[in-house]
Protein backbone atom coordinates (compact mmCIF):
# COMPACT_ATOMS: atom_id res chain seq x y z
CA UNK A 1 0.00 0.00 0.00
CA UNK A 2 2.88 2.38 0.71
CA UNK A 3 4.43 1.55 -2.66
CA UNK A 4 1.08 2.13 -4.36
CA UNK A 5 0.71 5.49 -2.65
CA UNK A 6 4.24 6.49 -3.60
CA UNK A 7 3.80 5.54 -7.25
CA UNK A 8 0.49 7.40 -7.58
CA UNK A 9 1.79 10.51 -5.86
CA UNK A 10 5.11 10.46 -7.66
CA UNK A 11 3.40 10.08 -11.01
CA UNK A 12 0.99 12.92 -10.23
CA UNK A 13 3.67 15.30 -8.94
CA UNK A 14 6.30 14.13 -11.43
CA UNK A 15 8.58 13.44 -8.48
CA UNK A 16 11.43 10.96 -8.85
CA UNK A 17 11.90 10.90 -5.08
CA UNK A 18 8.47 9.39 -4.44
CA UNK A 19 9.04 6.84 -7.18
CA UNK A 20 12.38 5.77 -5.71
CA UNK A 21 10.93 5.43 -2.21
CA UNK A 22 8.03 3.41 -3.61
CA UNK A 23 10.42 1.03 -5.37
CA UNK A 24 12.55 0.63 -2.24
CA UNK A 25 9.40 -0.03 -0.19
CA UNK A 26 8.21 -2.70 -2.59
CA UNK A 27 11.68 -4.26 -2.46
CA UNK A 28 11.38 -4.49 1.32
CA UNK A 29 7.93 -6.07 0.93
CA UNK A 30 9.35 -8.64 -1.50
CA UNK A 31 12.09 -9.42 1.00
CA UNK A 32 9.57 -9.94 3.78
CA UNK A 33 7.12 -11.87 1.61
CA UNK A 34 8.01 -12.97 -1.92
CA UNK A 35 4.62 -12.63 -3.61
CA UNK A 36 4.55 -8.79 -3.93
CA UNK A 37 7.05 -9.18 -6.76
CA UNK A 38 4.04 -9.73 -9.04
CA UNK A 39 3.13 -6.05 -8.61
CA UNK A 40 6.39 -4.78 -10.10
CA UNK A 41 5.19 -5.39 -13.66
CA UNK A 42 2.01 -3.36 -13.08
CA UNK A 43 3.95 -0.50 -11.51
CA UNK A 44 6.52 -0.40 -14.29
CA UNK A 45 3.88 -0.50 -17.02
CA UNK A 46 1.90 2.23 -15.26
CA UNK A 47 4.98 4.44 -15.01
CA UNK A 48 6.01 3.83 -18.61
CA UNK A 49 5.29 6.77 -20.86
CA UNK A 50 3.15 6.59 -23.96
CA UNK A 51 6.15 7.52 -26.11
CA UNK A 52 8.50 4.56 -26.32
CA UNK A 53 12.05 5.70 -25.73
CA UNK A 54 15.31 3.98 -26.46
CA UNK A 55 15.07 1.62 -23.52
CA UNK A 56 11.32 1.21 -23.92
CA UNK A 57 10.44 2.64 -20.50
CA UNK A 58 10.28 6.11 -19.00
CA UNK A 59 12.58 7.75 -16.47
CA UNK A 60 10.13 7.02 -13.64
CA UNK A 61 9.93 3.35 -14.59
CA UNK A 62 13.72 3.12 -14.70
CA UNK A 63 13.94 4.77 -11.29
CA UNK A 64 11.40 2.34 -9.86
CA UNK A 65 13.22 -0.71 -11.27
CA UNK A 66 16.54 0.57 -9.96
CA UNK A 67 15.11 1.17 -6.49
CA UNK A 68 13.45 -2.22 -6.17
CA UNK A 69 16.56 -3.99 -7.47
CA UNK A 70 18.85 -2.21 -5.00
CA UNK A 71 16.42 -2.84 -2.13
CA UNK A 72 15.99 -6.56 -2.82
CA UNK A 73 19.70 -7.13 -3.39
CA UNK A 74 20.64 -5.25 -0.23
CA UNK A 75 18.31 -7.16 2.07
CA UNK A 76 19.06 -10.47 0.35
CA UNK A 77 22.81 -9.95 0.70
CA UNK A 78 22.48 -9.06 4.37
CA UNK A 79 20.39 -12.17 5.03
CA UNK A 80 22.74 -14.37 3.01
CA UNK A 81 25.77 -13.12 4.93
CA UNK A 82 23.91 -13.81 8.16
CA UNK A 83 22.38 -17.23 7.37
CA UNK A 84 24.22 -18.53 4.31
CA UNK A 85 22.74 -20.86 1.69
CA UNK A 86 19.93 -21.87 4.04
CA UNK A 87 18.38 -18.43 3.59
CA UNK A 88 18.23 -18.82 -0.19
CA UNK A 89 16.65 -22.26 0.18
CA UNK A 90 13.98 -21.11 2.64
CA UNK A 91 13.26 -17.72 1.09
CA UNK A 92 13.36 -18.40 -2.66
CA UNK A 93 13.96 -21.96 -3.89
CA UNK A 94 11.44 -23.38 -1.45
CA UNK A 95 8.54 -21.72 -3.26
CA UNK A 96 9.37 -23.42 -6.55
CA UNK A 97 9.36 -26.94 -5.09
CA UNK A 98 6.71 -26.48 -2.42
CA UNK A 99 4.10 -29.24 -2.48
CA UNK A 100 1.22 -29.13 -0.02
CA UNK A 101 -1.30 -31.95 -0.16
CA UNK A 102 -3.17 -30.82 2.95
CA UNK A 103 -4.92 -27.52 3.73
CA UNK A 104 -4.62 -26.71 0.02
CA UNK A 105 -7.65 -25.26 -1.77
CA UNK A 106 -6.05 -25.76 -5.19
CA UNK A 107 -7.28 -28.66 -7.36
CA UNK A 108 -3.64 -29.70 -7.73
CA UNK A 109 -3.56 -30.98 -4.15
CA UNK A 110 -4.71 -34.42 -5.30
CA UNK A 111 -2.01 -34.64 -7.95
CA UNK A 112 0.63 -33.76 -5.35
CA UNK A 113 -0.81 -36.31 -2.93
CA UNK A 114 -0.71 -39.08 -5.54
CA UNK A 115 2.83 -38.16 -6.56
CA UNK A 116 4.03 -38.31 -2.96
CA UNK A 117 2.29 -41.63 -2.48
CA UNK A 118 3.94 -43.03 -5.61
CA UNK A 119 7.34 -41.77 -4.49
CA UNK A 120 6.97 -43.55 -1.17
CA UNK A 121 5.94 -46.84 -2.80
CA UNK A 122 8.60 -46.60 -5.55
CA UNK A 123 11.87 -45.54 -3.90
CA UNK A 124 13.77 -46.18 -7.15
CA UNK A 125 11.66 -43.71 -9.05
CA UNK A 126 13.74 -41.00 -10.73
CA UNK A 127 11.59 -38.15 -9.49
CA UNK A 128 11.80 -39.43 -5.93
CA UNK A 129 15.56 -39.81 -6.23
CA UNK A 130 15.91 -36.25 -7.50
CA UNK A 131 13.75 -34.92 -4.69
CA UNK A 132 15.77 -36.86 -2.14
CA UNK A 133 19.04 -35.51 -3.58
CA UNK A 134 17.76 -31.95 -3.37
CA UNK A 135 16.52 -32.43 0.18
CA UNK A 136 19.87 -33.92 1.22
CA UNK A 137 21.80 -31.05 -0.35
CA UNK A 138 23.62 -33.25 -2.86
CA UNK A 139 22.74 -30.89 -5.73
CA UNK A 140 24.99 -27.85 -5.93
CA UNK A 141 23.71 -24.29 -6.08
CA UNK A 142 24.36 -23.97 -9.83
CA UNK A 143 22.41 -27.10 -10.86
CA UNK A 144 19.57 -26.50 -8.42
CA UNK A 145 17.99 -23.49 -10.20
CA UNK A 146 17.75 -25.38 -13.51
CA UNK A 147 15.98 -28.27 -11.80
CA UNK A 148 13.46 -26.08 -10.07
CA UNK A 149 12.82 -23.97 -13.17
CA UNK A 150 11.92 -27.06 -15.19
CA UNK A 151 9.60 -28.31 -12.45
CA UNK A 152 8.02 -24.93 -11.77
CA UNK A 153 7.26 -23.80 -15.32
CA UNK A 154 4.04 -25.80 -15.40
CA UNK A 155 2.73 -23.83 -12.45
CA UNK A 156 4.23 -20.37 -12.97
CA UNK A 157 3.83 -19.99 -16.73
CA UNK A 158 0.00 -19.63 -16.75
CA UNK A 159 0.23 -17.17 -13.87
CA UNK A 160 2.87 -15.08 -15.62
CA UNK A 161 0.88 -14.92 -18.84
CA UNK A 162 -2.38 -13.97 -17.11
CA UNK A 163 -0.78 -11.39 -14.82
CA UNK A 164 1.06 -9.87 -17.78
CA UNK A 165 -2.22 -9.56 -19.67
CA UNK A 166 -3.87 -7.92 -16.66
CA UNK A 167 -1.05 -5.38 -16.42
CA UNK A 168 -1.28 -4.46 -20.09
CA UNK A 169 -5.07 -4.07 -20.04
CA UNK A 170 -5.66 -2.51 -16.61
CA UNK A 171 -2.53 -0.77 -15.31
CA UNK A 172 -2.96 2.55 -17.08
CA UNK A 173 -6.73 2.53 -16.72
CA UNK A 174 -6.86 1.95 -12.95
CA UNK A 175 -3.75 0.85 -11.09
CA UNK A 176 -5.61 -0.08 -7.89
CA UNK A 177 -7.99 -2.39 -9.72
CA UNK A 178 -5.08 -3.82 -11.71
CA UNK A 179 -3.26 -4.82 -8.52
CA UNK A 180 -6.42 -6.39 -7.11
CA UNK A 181 -7.11 -8.43 -10.25
CA UNK A 182 -3.46 -9.51 -10.49
CA UNK A 183 -3.60 -10.74 -6.90
CA UNK A 184 -6.86 -12.62 -7.42
CA UNK A 185 -5.45 -14.20 -10.57
CA UNK A 186 -2.23 -15.20 -8.84
CA UNK A 187 -4.13 -16.83 -5.97
CA UNK A 188 -6.67 -18.59 -8.18
CA UNK A 189 -4.06 -20.20 -10.44
CA UNK A 190 -1.41 -20.96 -7.83
CA UNK A 191 -0.56 -24.61 -7.21
CA UNK A 192 -0.78 -23.98 -3.45
CA UNK A 193 -3.72 -22.00 -2.06
CA UNK A 194 -3.98 -21.82 1.71
CA UNK A 195 -6.31 -19.69 3.81
CA UNK A 196 -3.71 -16.95 4.36
CA UNK A 197 -3.62 -16.23 0.62
CA UNK A 198 -7.07 -14.64 0.72
CA UNK A 199 -5.80 -11.81 2.90
CA UNK A 200 -3.58 -10.76 0.01
CA UNK A 201 -6.39 -9.32 -2.07
CA UNK A 202 -8.52 -8.39 0.95
CA UNK A 203 -5.78 -5.87 1.71
CA UNK A 204 -6.44 -4.15 -1.62
CA UNK A 205 -10.22 -3.99 -1.30
CA UNK A 206 -10.26 -0.71 0.68
CA UNK A 207 -8.54 1.11 -2.20
CA UNK A 208 -10.75 -0.36 -4.92
CA UNK A 209 -14.26 -1.08 -3.66
CA UNK A 210 -14.99 2.43 -2.27
CA UNK A 211 -14.34 3.90 -5.70
CA UNK A 212 -17.26 1.95 -7.05
CA UNK A 213 -19.42 2.20 -3.92
CA UNK A 214 -19.24 5.99 -4.07
CA UNK A 215 -20.60 5.85 -7.61
CA UNK A 216 -23.29 3.35 -6.69
CA UNK A 217 -24.70 5.40 -3.82
CA UNK A 218 -24.62 8.66 -5.76
CA UNK A 219 -21.58 10.42 -4.34
CA UNK A 220 -18.94 12.15 -6.39
CA UNK A 221 -15.41 12.71 -5.08
CA UNK A 222 -16.57 11.76 -1.59
CA UNK A 223 -19.13 14.61 -1.37
CA UNK A 224 -22.90 14.35 -1.78
CA UNK A 225 -24.53 15.98 -4.74
CA UNK A 226 -26.15 19.36 -4.14
CA UNK A 227 -29.14 18.87 -6.38
CA UNK A 228 -32.32 19.33 -4.33
CA UNK A 229 -34.36 17.18 -6.70
CA UNK A 230 -31.90 14.31 -6.61
CA UNK A 231 -33.28 11.09 -5.12
CA UNK A 232 -31.75 9.69 -1.90
CA UNK A 233 -28.33 8.16 -2.58
CA UNK A 234 -29.34 4.60 -1.74
CA UNK A 235 -32.19 4.77 -4.26
CA UNK A 236 -29.79 5.60 -7.05
CA UNK A 237 -28.53 2.04 -6.88
CA UNK A 238 -31.83 0.91 -8.32
CA UNK A 239 -31.78 3.60 -10.96
CA UNK A 240 -29.28 4.28 -13.75
CA UNK A 241 -28.98 0.57 -14.39
CA UNK A 242 -26.67 0.03 -11.38
CA UNK A 243 -28.86 -2.69 -9.91
CA UNK A 244 -27.12 -5.34 -12.02
CA UNK A 245 -23.70 -4.40 -10.68
CA UNK A 246 -24.88 -4.71 -7.10
CA UNK A 247 -26.29 -8.17 -7.71
CA UNK A 248 -23.09 -9.19 -9.48
CA UNK A 249 -21.08 -8.21 -6.40
CA UNK A 250 -23.43 -10.09 -4.11
CA UNK A 251 -23.47 -13.17 -6.34
CA UNK A 252 -19.69 -13.24 -6.75
CA UNK A 253 -19.05 -12.88 -3.02
CA UNK A 254 -21.60 -15.47 -1.94
CA UNK A 255 -20.39 -17.95 -4.59
CA UNK A 256 -16.81 -17.79 -3.36
CA UNK A 257 -17.84 -18.02 0.29
CA UNK A 258 -20.28 -20.86 -0.39
CA UNK A 259 -17.75 -22.96 -2.28
CA UNK A 260 -15.16 -22.28 0.43
CA UNK A 261 -17.54 -23.50 3.16
CA UNK A 262 -18.35 -26.60 1.11
CA UNK A 263 -14.62 -27.32 0.70
CA UNK A 264 -13.99 -26.85 4.43
CA UNK A 265 -16.78 -29.26 5.29
CA UNK A 266 -15.32 -32.02 3.12
CA UNK A 267 -11.74 -31.21 4.14
CA UNK A 268 -12.79 -31.58 7.79
CA UNK A 269 -14.20 -35.00 6.98
CA UNK A 270 -10.91 -35.95 5.31
CA UNK A 271 -8.32 -34.53 7.67
CA UNK A 272 -10.06 -34.67 11.06
CA UNK A 273 -12.55 -37.52 10.76
CA UNK A 274 -10.29 -39.61 8.50
CA UNK A 275 -12.98 -40.37 5.93
CA UNK A 276 -11.94 -41.27 2.38
CA UNK A 277 -13.47 -38.29 0.58
CA UNK A 278 -10.59 -37.33 -1.71
CA UNK A 279 -12.87 -37.13 -4.73
CA UNK A 280 -15.34 -34.88 -2.93
CA UNK A 281 -12.58 -32.54 -1.80
CA UNK A 282 -11.19 -32.44 -5.34
CA UNK A 283 -14.62 -31.63 -6.76
CA UNK A 284 -14.97 -28.84 -4.21
CA UNK A 285 -11.52 -27.55 -5.19
CA UNK A 286 -12.60 -27.40 -8.82
CA UNK A 287 -15.78 -25.57 -7.84
CA UNK A 288 -13.81 -23.14 -5.70
CA UNK A 289 -11.42 -22.43 -8.57
CA UNK A 290 -14.33 -21.73 -10.91
CA UNK A 291 -15.93 -19.35 -8.40
CA UNK A 292 -12.62 -17.52 -8.05
CA UNK A 293 -12.42 -17.10 -11.81
CA UNK A 294 -16.01 -15.87 -11.73
CA UNK A 295 -15.10 -13.36 -9.04
CA UNK A 296 -12.30 -12.04 -11.24
CA UNK A 297 -14.78 -11.58 -14.09
CA UNK A 298 -17.16 -9.76 -11.74
CA UNK A 299 -14.34 -7.48 -10.57
CA UNK A 300 -13.47 -6.62 -14.17
CA UNK A 301 -17.14 -5.97 -14.91
CA UNK A 302 -18.09 -3.94 -11.84
CA UNK A 303 -14.99 -2.07 -10.71
CA UNK A 304 -14.12 1.15 -12.56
Amino acid sequence: LLALRGVLRGSRLNSTRYIFVAGATLGLAVHMRLYPVIYSAAFVYYLSSANIRQCGISRHATTFLTAITISVMFFTLCSYLWCGKEYLDKAFWYHTTRQDHRHNFSPRFLDVYLQQSQAMTSPNDQAAATAASIAAGDVDIFTYPFLIISSGMRSFLPQCLLIGACCIVLAKRNLCVCLLVCTMTFVAYNSVVTAQYFTWYLTLLPVTIPLRISRLIGFKSGKPTKSENAPPPILRIWRKGEKRDVWLLVFGTTSVMGSMILWLYNAYSLEILGQCVFKQVWYCSLLFHLTQVGAIIVALKVLP
